[in-house]
């Protein structure tokens, strides 16, 4: 996951173009949870919604999608906790607040607010 991560911020859009689609290929493998390294690659993700490139934010978009639905689903089986630490939940929030306080684009606040609504939603004890 090191590796993902750490090209997700480099320059072009093609090169982050294509960590997305390995993300979103390892997400559908069902014996890996990516849930667990979110706060990793959340906020690389949250930016590339306001890229230059449609291609990439498109990609970012169902990217974020996949993740908040598979997070609505383990919390309505009542798996999310066994998933998501306390620490991550902490860390996911405060990517989550950043990108609503700083310089990223309006799609991206956006998105980061309704994150912020479900995980209230799920977490009211623990946020």
């Amino acid at each position: 996951m090191d590796i993902i991560t750490e090209h997700l911020g480099v320059p072009g859009s093609g090169t982050r173009e294509f960590l997305i689609d390995w993300i979103n290929t390892i997400d559908e493998v069902p014996s890996i949870d990516l849930s667990v390294f979110l706060p990793c690659f959340l906020e690389d993700v949250l930016f590339m919604l306001g890229d230059k490139e449609k291609e990439l934010r498109s990609k970012a978009e169902e990217c974020l999608k996949a993740f908040l639905f598979d997070l609505k689903e383990k919390f309505y089986s009542g798996r999310l906790e066994q998933n998501l630490t306390e620490d991550n939940i902490n860390k996911i929030v405060g990517i989550l607040i950043e990108v609503c306080k700083g310089r990223s684009s309006a799609f991206s606040k956006l998105t980061a607010i309704v994150w912020l609504g479900e995980l209230f939603t799920f977490f009211r004890e623990q946020v």
